[in-house]
Parts: structure tokens; sequence; C-alpha cells
């Protein structure tokens, strides 16, 4: 009965580890640096939009982003977002993963012509897919999501922006 035991506690750990290490293949800790770029949408109106960040994961499965947004030129306001959002992560497999995003963002906006600008904190969410290649980088799509509730001693509403993106990564 003990040799049995200790059998099976030697292929459950050997097994153990060897899923380990084919998930750390795909999914590595460490620094990682992107760009997303795709269809920002806000008040019926589609425009140019993007992403350009920095990330840490701390492990497969948890990372952070820092980031900067650019939103479209929407009834004459430039909006930007800058962003620190926490990133959860659960593998598929194969190198595909889904994940979300959630933290603070301000955003700035500018409204045209007159030059007036307006600051917001908001929270920002957003999900993907994900597709890494072996510990060099991957390939992801992105939905993230900016809304400010907008006060009435504001000078203009700040609009609600949904950002649809394609994006490429870089681990390091």
């Amino acid at each position: 009965m003990k040799k049995v035991l200790v059998a099976l506690l030697l292929t459950s750990v050997f097994f153990a580890s060897y899923a380990e290490d084919a998930r750390d293949t795909y999914y590595s800790s460490g620094y990682y640096l992107g760009i997303n770029l795709g269809d920002a949408e806000s008040i019926s109106e589609n425009a140019f939009g993007g992403r350009a960040y920095i990330g840490y994961n701390l492990n497969p499965n948890i990372g952070f982003e820092i980031g900067y947004d650019y939103l479209p030129n929407i009834q004459n306001i430039n909006t930007y977002a800058f962003d620190l959002l926490f990133v959860p992560r659960y593998a598929l497999g194969e190198g595909f993963s889904v994940f979300g995003k959630v933290g603070p963002a301000l955003l700035q906006a500018t409204l045209n012509p007159a030059g007036i600008n307006e600051n917001g904190t908001v929270i920002a969410y957003g999900a993907g897919l994900d597709y890494a290649f072996a510990n060099i980088g991957g390939l992801h799509t992105t939905w993230e999501w900016y809304h400010l509730n907008n006060f009435d001693g504001n000078q203009f509403n700040i609009p609600t922006h949904n950002l649809y993106t394609w994006g490429i990564y870089y681990q390091f």
C-alpha cells in the first residue's frame, strides 16, 4: 500500500510540474510593453482610438498596466486618458487566455476651439482575449470603457468612450 501511495505521489508531482512548465511557456512573469489600435465609440460616433502601455505580470494570472489612451475628437472635444489597471488573467490553454481590466483613469478633455479644459477621475474597466507566443509577446483584442459622471459645475460634459482595439505586446 505504501508503494502505491509513493508512486501516486511521485506521479502527481511529475505531472503537476509538467503542467506548470507548459503553462509558463506562454505566460511569463515580468514586464511587457504594448500598443493597441482600433475603434473608439462615443455618442453614436466612431473614430480612430488607441492605447500605449507598459505592464508587469506578478505571475501568470495577475498583472498591472499603466497606459495612455487616445480617444477621438467627438463634438469638438479632444479626450485623453491615463490609467492604472489591475489585470487578472485566466489561461484557456495553448497560448490563449481571457482577461479583465479594472482601475482608476484620469480623463483630460479640451473643448475646441475655445480651449477650455476639464479633468475627471473614473473607474475604467474592460475585458479581452489574448494569444501569447512562447514568452516573447502576443496578440490580443480588447474592449475598454471610460465613463465620467458629469457634474453641473463642469463647463462641458466629457463624453463616455468605448474603446475596441487589436494590439500587440512584447515581454521582456
